[in-house]
C-alpha cells in the first residue's frame, strides 16, 4: 500500500511511502523499547536494586546505575509480575528522556 503526497496547486502525486517501511521501523523501535521493560522487570524482580545502561559521551563509554524498587513481597505471583513491570515501563518512560538507544530518531537511523 502507498501513501501519496497531493500536491494542491496540481493535483498530482508529488511522492510516496510505503507503509510496510512505516510499519518495520515502528516495530524496530517497540521491539528495542519492549526488551528494556523486560531487562528491567527481571532485575526488579531479582531484587538487583540498581539497573545498569551502557552510556556513552565525550569522553568514552560509561554505566549509568538507576535506582530500581524492590519487588512486591505480598500478593500473587501474578500480582508480584504485574507490580514489576508496571514499575519497569515507568522506569522505561523516563529513560527515553536521556537514553540515546531509547531514541526513537536515533534508531531509525541506524536502519
Amino acid at each position: 500500500m502507498l501513501i501519496f503526497v497531493i500536491d494542491n496547486d496540481t493535483g498530482s502525486a508529488s511522492k510516496h511511502i510505503t507503509l510496510t517501511d512505516m510499519n518495520r521501523k515502528l516495530i524496530t523501535y517497540l521491539d528495542v523499547v519492549e526488551g528494556y521493560v523486560n531487562s528491567v522487570t527481571n532485575a526488579i524482580l531479582e531484587d538487583q536494586g540498581t539497573y545498569p545502561v551502557a552510556m556513552q559521551d565525550d569522553e568514552g563509554p560509561f554505566t549509568r546505575f538507576i535506582r530500581i524498587p524492590s519487588p512486591q513481597r505480598a500478593g500473587t505471583e501474578t500480582q508480584k509480575r504485574d507490580y514489576a513491570r508496571m514499575k519497569a515501563r515507568e522506569i522505561v518512560e523516563d529513560m527515553k528522556t536521556w537514553n540515546p538507544h531509547l531514541d526513537y530518531d536515533t534508531i531509525l537511523q541506524n536502519l
